[in-house]
């Protein structure tokens, strides 16, 4: 009996994520491209992370893919030496709003630049944001744009010292 609970529990919890689909749906091939953009990229290979993604953006037929993957790219260019600011450029002209302010963020509290995340977006309402979410990432599995926004903006946060607004 309480094998069937806990089944049951999993299957309801794991079910959440599956009510709202994600945007982008990748064939195999571009999937594999963007998982070894991303490997680049946590590698800190920022250069040959930039490259694939721009790559793939320009190559893929899927615009939500090309939209993600431009992100993507200014998030690379802008952690390679002294590129800062031309990569949140590059953010800030992406035109999906969700993909462009995670790509943002992401930046800012790479640099460390917790006060300017703030300042942009305290009153963002990510909870409101459609799901999207990236290519599978190492062992984490694929992560929602939301979910990695709530976490960069909660780190700003307690970086600042308001660590009851990063709770909350």
């Amino acid at each position: 009996m309480s094998l069937k609970i806990l089944i049951a529990v999993t299957l309801l919890w794991a079910g959440r994520g599956l009510t709202e689909q994600s945007v982008v749906k990748m064939n195999f091939y571009e999937a594999y491209e963007a998982r070894q953009a991303e490997t680049q990229l946590s590698y800190k290979k920022h250069e040959a992370a930039y490259e694939a993604y721009s790559s793939l953006a320009a190559r893929t037929s899927d615009p939500d893919l090309a939209t993600l993957a431009k992100a993507r790219a200014a998030v690379a260019f802008g952690l390679q030496q002294d590129n800062y600011e031309q990569g949140l450029e590059q953010a800030r002209a992406v035109t999906d709003r969700p993909v462009s302010v995670q790509a943002q963020m992401q930046l800012m509290v790479a640099c460390a630049d917790y006060q300017k995340l703030l300042d942009a977006f305290a009153e963002e309402d990510i909870a409101a944001w459609p799901k999207r979410t990236l290519p599978n990432m190492e062992r984490w599995g694929r992560q929602d744009l939301r979910a990695l926004a709530l976490v960069d903006r909660a780190r700003a946060y307690l970086e600042t010292g308001n660590a009851q607004v990063a709770v909350a």
